[in-house]
């Protein structure tokens, strides 16, 4: 299945390259109310914001994602201390006698 995963990213990057390929032409950006004025490919005007956003949404779920995995390690770092508990009841029990009351 992880074959599948590189097939599309392989896809998609030879999109984008024949996107940049095509639209190399220079277009003017001007932050109008800022006195910056410059030109750059078109691919680039297109790509860049797109790749910002994908960035941001990016942090974005991993940020929303941030008190679940907290979480899971307090739960993890729990497990371990009970299982060490146990594990210890366990050898100090007398043998033939049952732990459940």
């Amino acid at each position: 299945m992880r074959w599948v995963f590189w097939i599309i990213i392989g896809l998609i990057a030879i999109l984008a390259a024949n996107f940049a390929v095509w639209n190399g032409a220079l277009v003017a950006f001007d932050l109008w109310p800022l006195p910056f004025a410059f030109e750059l490919p078109a691919f680039l005007a297109v790509l860049a914001p797109l790749g910002i956003g994908l960035f941001a949404g990016w942090v974005g779920c991993w940020l929303a994602h941030l008190p679940a995995r907290q979480a899971r390690r307090r739960l993890a770092k729990q497990n371990q201390t009970l299982e060490t508990e146990l594990s210890r009841v366990r050898d100090t029990a007398e043998p033939g006698r049952s732990l459940v009351a």
